[in-house]
């Protein structure tokens, strides 16, 4: 498994260059698609053939590099597609320094993400490490729709920034919130109100253990999409080391409250210091950009959050009024069914103007990666 360290880096690499490009159908099809595809199908093979364990960590590796060699022969071909020119002005000195910005921030997240873990095993057990890795995976689905809406926002807010097109940073950032809180607004009440059962299906003892610590961080990401892509959008705009110095302050008083609490409320404590610097974090980068790009958080749009919740809250309370035990047919049952209420409410509502022109961006985006 050690592979993976380097096949990670690369595929990193490879996909922020892509998407320098705009190639993101060829991100989406290698890192996704195929990735995918090639270790499902090895993972099975390597079951039926009895290696186990061993089979699925070759299957990954070797994924992870079918991903490898088809993002780099996409680079390639984009590569070879630029037409021959000499720059008239280098763009070294501005990408050393938000390149020095980014590696510092992500080489402090590297430093402390695994601080949680080794405090739990040390003082608590590695029975509540297991717990927090299952609710950490659940609680990273929501944060999936908002990476994925910054794969295509992150280049308009630096287009917006290059231009100084205050209208434009404004218009691309409620965008982005509104569809982040959006789509993931039923998956964050369905955590909330069936976690407990989501968690029984590994086991009761994560039942037990997990349900609040899973609401606690559910809650924190949530209110991490409600604020926005500010950490995104502050990066892309000049603020890269504010954003940095904001990040390093409230990493060490995470890191700080995670010492203190984890040792005496176990996962209880890593919940609520992970909360504490979520909150912090995006409070005080919301603050830096509305006080240095004037950016309002505000918009009208958010009321039409307030009906697609209701429609969500309606189908889980029917759901929950059977007192049938839920198993995992049920619960994606349950879940389907509520982003279908959710749908069907904003299709009575109407769709707003800015949601037309992005469906319709969409439709074309795919008929252009479907055709021949």
């Amino acid at each position: 498994m050690g592979l993976m360290i380097p096949l990670s880096l690369i595929t990193s690499f490879l996909q922020q260059a892509l998407r320098g490009f705009q190639d993101i159908r060829g991100i989406v099809v290698g890192s996704s698609v195929i990735q995918l595809t090639v270790k499902t199908l090895l993972t099975i093979g390597a079951f039926a053939i009895g290696l186990g364990l061993d089979g699925y960590m070759l299957a990954s590796i070797l994924a992870s590099l079918s991903c490898v060699i088809w993002l780099f022969l996409s680079l390639v071909h984009q590569i070879r597609a630029l037409p021959l020119a000499t720059p008239t002005i280098s763009p070294l000195p501005r990408w050393r320094r938000f390149a020095l910005a980014s590696y510092s921030g992500s080489l402090l997240d590297t430093a402390t993400s695994g601080l949680d873990r080794f405090l739990l095993g040390a003082f608590i057990g590695s029975s509540a490490v297991g717990i927090l890795v299952v609710i950490r995976q659940l609680q990273m689905l929501p944060e999936r729709f908002n990476q994925m809406l910054l794969v295509t926002t992150a280049p308009l807010f630096s287009a917006a920034h290059g231009a100084n097109d205050k209208r434009e940073r404004q218009y691309a950032y409620h965008l982005t919130t509104d569809w982040a809180v959006r789509s993931s607004l039923p998956l964050v009440l369905f955590l909330w109100l069936f976690g407990r059962d989501v968690l029984a299906l590994f086991g009761s003892v994560f039942a037990d253990a997990g349900t609040v610590p899973l609401w606690i961080v559910v809650g924190a990401q949530f209110f991490s999409l409600l604020c926005g892509p500010v950490g995104n959008l502050a990066m892309m705009s000049g603020l890269e080391w504010p954003s940095v110095r904001i990040s390093v302050i409230n990493t060490v008083l995470a890191a700080g409250v995670l010492a203190v609490l984890a040792p005496f409320l176990g996962l209880i404590g890593v919940a609520l210091a992970y909360a504490l610097g979520s909150i912090l974090q995006n409070v005080t980068t919301l603050i830096l950009v509305k006080r240095e790009l004037h950016l309002q958080w505000w918009d009208r749009r958010y009321l039409e959050w307030l009906p697609q919740c209701g429609a969500a809250l309606a189908v889980a309370s029917i759901a929950l009024s059977l007192a049938t035990p839920f198993g995992a047919t049920e619960l994606v049952t349950c879940l389907i069914a509520m982003y279908a209420a959710a749908v069907v409410v904003t299709y009575l509502r109407g769709w707003h103007e800015d949601d037309k022109q992005l469906l319709q961006h969409i439709q074309q985006a795919v008929r252009s990666a479907t055709r021949p």
